[in-house]
């Protein structure tokens, strides 16, 4: 599909368009600056493999932050950006602390988080989400888990205040903004299976 093709897909909306939509919308649309983004495209293949990431994910941070002030979050919080009007659905977020929640219970003040990539959803993640995630004060830590190969890039907030790549992580995954290490090992336990998907039963 050419990009003329896909942008003439997209539908703009006032961001309390898109809100009202969201409260009856039966698959998750990430928004930003009125285009909306399905989430579900973003990540077409995979989603066995993407979901088994996820709770390897959200399992471990829980485990490490239990007793602290720190709580783990699933792919249902709806994280919302004033400054470029975007609406996301990290994979994994932890927030530290009392959570901020405006605007129809979206969370403004995530500390880490968390995307499980896909080769169709690498460049979003990797180049818009960076900038959207990078222009949250509150967010200290950017995480990207790969799906094709076993592998972690972090990003790390800097001293000028913008999200720095800091490693590809393939043994351990250090978080300083929760205080916590990750095993690449726990993240990967038993994703490797192929994940093939048969439509032909799709209307039973």
């Amino acid at each position: 599909m050419s990009a003329a093709h896909k942008l003439a897909q997209l539908h703009y909306l006032t961001e309390d368009e898109y809100l009202a939509r969201e409260i009856e919308a039966l698959e998750k649309t990430e928004y930003i600056a009125g285009v909306l983004h399905p989430r579900w495209q973003m990540m077409a293949g995979g989603r066995i493999r993407h979901n088994a990431l996820s709770v390897n994910v959200s399992a471990a941070l829980r485990n490490k932050l239990g007793g602290s002030k720190c709580r783990t979050l699933s792919s249902d919080t709806r994280l919302y950006n004033p400054q470029t009007s975007a609406y996301l659905y990290p994979d994994v977020v932890v927030v530290c602390g009392k959570p901020d929640v405006r605007k129809h219970h979206s969370l403004v003040n995530p500390t880490l988080v968390v995307e499980i990539t896909s080769p169709s959803s690498e460049e979003y993640d990797r180049t818009t989400k960076l900038l959207i995630y990078s222009a949250m004060p509150s967010v200290q830590e950017y995480m990207i888990v790969r799906q094709e190969a076993r592998e972690i890039m972090l990003f790390r907030r800097n001293e000028h205040d913008k999200l720095d790549f800091v490693e590809i992580a393939t043994e351990q995954v250090e978080l300083r903004s929760v205080g916590c290490t990750l095993e690449v090992d726990e993240i990967y336990d038993d994703t490797d299976f192929d994940d093939v998907e048969d439509n032909t039963n799709d209307d039973e």
